[in-house]
């Protein structure tokens, strides 16, 4: 498990990346190589892990295990923060121990394909003094599902390395220097983040999760501020299942229990 850290930026076809060798004293470039990956992505015919911003795949074409669970973790402008968990096992099947990381998102519900991503992928490491601290990808990427018709876009990602330099200058600055360099070579920052399964999906996998704290303003009716109140314990419970199922965090463990007590008392 662990946890990601990236930016992703859009370009155009005539977009040539910049030379990021030196953006910070000492800062070096590694040599790119070329990836073809081919990924299916997995969720409930009403997208209930899209619209909770889950992902389910499966993914060939580059080194280590097949099968990838993603967990949202926050956001900030073009930076997706995700926890990620992986998993050994061959396309096709579901890992059972994956299905059981998405029960709280999906629930009851089966899971099957719903999105096809393929990518051209250029990467590229940048290096500091003391080792890698982030890898560039230049993507060019196939998506297609059975809500959109197939398309092709470009994408460029800036992911930190989990052990990125950061003793000179610390590895969210190197983020947000790298993408400032990146846009003012010509790619652009979308209003809104999203992974690319999203975009194969189209607007179905942007709309509101199943459970949804409502707006409550001051002269909110009694029901109303009960639903928000017993709405945001569930969220809590969805939010932390994944990390109890795990047990690798105490702290996920105490806050599901916080948020079950408090459905007990009301």
């Amino acid at each position: 498990m662990s946890i990601e850290r990236e930016a992703k930026l859009a370009a155009g076809p005539e977009v040539v990346l910049p030379d990021l060798r030196n953006l910070v004293p000492g800062l070096a470039v590694g040599p790119s190589s070329l990836r073809h990956l081919d990924a299916v992505y997995y969720d409930t015919p009403d997208l209930a892990l899209a619209r909770s911003g889950v992902t389910l795949r499966s993914r060939t074409g580059e080194p280590g295990p097949t099968w990838t669970v993603k967990f949202p973790e926050g956001g900030d402008g073009p930076v997706l923060s995700r926890r990620e968990i992986t998993f050994e096992g061959a396309p096709g099947k579901v890992p059972s121990a994956a299905l059981d990381l998405v029960r709280a998102a999906r629930r009851t519900r089966a899971l099957g394909p719903v999105a096809r991503v393929r990518t051209t992928r250029t990467e590229f490491t940048l290096l500091g003094e003391h080792g890698p601290v982030a890898m560039v990808c230049d993507d060019v990427v196939s998506a297609e599902s059975d809500d959109v018709e197939a398309f092709v876009f470009r994408e460029v990602e800036v992911e930190l390395a989990g052990d990125g330099d950061t003793r000179s200058t610390s590895s969210p600055e190197i983020l947000d220097l790298v993408v400032g360099r990146l846009r003012e070579a010509g790619c652009r920052a979308e209003k809104r983040t999203v992974p690319k399964v999203v975009r194969a999906l189209g607007e179905r996998a942007q709309e509101d999760p199943d459970v949804v704290v409502g707006d409550i303003g001051k002269k909110a009716a009694i029901g109303e501020l009960i639903a928000a109140t017993f709405a945001r314990s569930v969220l809590q419970l969805i939010r932390f299942d994944p990390g109890v199922r795990l047990g690798t965090d105490t702290e996920d463990l105490h806050l599901f229990r916080v948020a079950a007590r408090r459905l007990d008392a009301h």
